[in-house]
């Protein structure tokens, strides 16, 4: 009974605003090749997760080349995963038409 609103471009930390009022949840997609590996959260995604916790859903696709499967984590920041800040240094390229 979910209403799904994706909030991709709105640039607010996740990829999908869930929401059957009063409920809501903030669900980020991430994709892994194989069935295990590494996976990156902006640190907006990461402050978002933070603040709204067990509302925020990390939503992973594994093995999307082969057999896909997931695995959902609520409140990630506070969950298995272990977190390190990382550094980098992103070249991009605006053009006005």
């Amino acid at each position: 009974n979910y209403q799904v609103e994706d909030v991709t471009s709105c640039g607010c930390g996740y990829d999908f605003h869930l929401s059957c009022r009063p409920d809501f949840y903030c669900v980020e997609v991430k994709g892994l090749g194989s069935n295990s590996g590494s996976i990156i959260m902006t640190e907006k995604e990461y402050a978002v997760a933070g603040e709204i916790r067990d509302r925020y859903c990390l939503f992973v696709v594994r093995n999307f080349q082969r057999t896909p499967a997931h695995t959902t984590l609520f409140d990630p920041i506070a969950s298995s995963l272990l977190f390190s800040p990382q550094t980098r240094i992103v070249t991009s390229y605006l053009a006005y038409l």
